[in-house]
């Protein structure tokens, strides 16, 4: 009977120490393992961008949204401002925590008898697990007149704080 015993201390012991490891790395596993959701407030001020656990882009990731589009001013041309495209519909973000995204844009500022103004503007951001962020946005689009291109083109970099 003693050796049935220590047999079954020995079992309940090594139970009793495997609950232990398993719970103890499923509260590191769960602490470390995503980035803060939220409303991001971006530096220069005005605009923000949102995380959050959801479905986008056919799975549950962590999505990402700017859900009102910045004015950059452009260099080139006549220096206008262009408001950035659309980055309002949630994509998701990579495992290491980034999304870059690209959207077509058309010039707001047309010259009479030209072709309006066509081009891209880009949205990238990296996120942190602290609850920061940076990025950018930018702009480039060309005016085609009397056969020329006219360039315009604008980036502004941004860093992001979890409001």
């Amino acid at each position: 009977m003693g050796g049935s015993m220590r047999r079954v201390m020995l079992v309940a012991l090594l139970g009793a120490a495997v609950v232990v490891l398993l719970s103890t790395a499923a509260g590191a596993i769960a602490k470390s393992t995503g980035f803060k959701t939220g409303t991001y407030k971006l530096k220069p001020p005005g605009y923000s961008v949102t995380l959050k656990h959801a479905k986008c882009g056919g799975k549950l990731a962590f999505c990402v949204a700017l859900p009102r589009s910045p004015v950059i001013r452009c260099q080139g041309g006549a220096g206008q401002t262009e408001r950035v495209g659309n980055f309002a519909t949630p994509v998701a973000l990579s495992k290491a925590g980034t999304v870059t995204e690209h959207a077509p844009i058309t010039g707001s500022h047309p010259i009479p008898g030209a072709p309006v103004p066509t081009g891209v503007s880009t949205f990238s951001i990296a996120f942190t697990k602290n609850g920061t962020a940076i990025g950018y946005v930018e702009v480039r689009l060309v005016t085609v007149f009397a056969g020329l291109s006219i360039p315009c083109a604008g980036k502004v970099k941004f860093t992001a704080k979890l409001g």
